[in-house]
């Protein structure tokens, strides 16, 4: 702050160099809260009411009463505990699957990443979770039957008819789910020994 009678921003100096910079004095001086000249300040909304007259029957009730618009809670907290946040609306299972115009059933494909970079591919379809489900064939180039995202690959002008490929139903994002071993208590003698989870 500058000092009574003087300005907050002034030159450093004989630099030439103000002490700060426009943008800094235009949020000190809080200029974004008032008008520009000739312009009027927009109208504010019309507070909302609080409380609101209620009609209520019976001779010795008196007719109407007086009662508030948001009841208060019937209930307080004794400890401020931690709350989850509310989730999104919008699940990822609810978003829309969206696939290049480019990348059609029997296109080839060129992988830009992963262990099989370089490698020429074919796509099958796409999955639920929107992933590629690709193939070499493995018998080809060692490419396994594996999911990729689509930003990468290269789409090529290529494309293979595969109308005659059935690809089995219990191909899916499930298929490719890593199975987790189920931790149990080793018993003597058992302690290097672990049980795979059977589904």
């Amino acid at each position: 702050m500058g000092r009574k009678g003087q300005p907050n921003n002034y030159m450093l100096g004989k630099s030439g160099v103000m002490r700060t910079i426009s943008s800094a004095s235009f949020s000190k001086k809080a200029r974004y809260k008032f008008a520009k000249p000739g312009q009027k300040a927009p109208p504010k909304p019309a507070a909302k009411p609080t409380t609101v007259k209620k009609q209520i029957g019976g001779e010795k009730n008196g007719g109407t009463r007086i009662v508030q618009v948001k009841r208060m809670s019937k209930s307080y907290e004794t400890q401020v505990c931690p709350h989850r946040l509310q989730t999104r609306k919008n699940r990822f299972r609810d978003h829309k699957r969206k696939l290049r115009a480019s990348i059609t059933p029997g296109t080839v494909l060129i992988l830009v990443a992963g262990p099989y970079k370089g490698k020429h591919v074919v796509f099958l379809k796409q999955l639920g979770t929107g992933l590629l489900l690709i193939s070499g064939p493995y018998i080809l180039n060692g490419c396994p039957l594996r999911r990729i995202n689509q930003r990468y690959v290269i789409a090529t002008k290529t494309k293979l008819d595969i109308s005659g490929v059935t690809i089995p139903k219990n191909i899916n994002d499930v298929y490719f789910k890593k199975q987790r071993t189920k931790k149990t208590k080793p018993a003597e003698g058992e302690i290097f020994e672990n049980k795979k989870e059977v589904r």
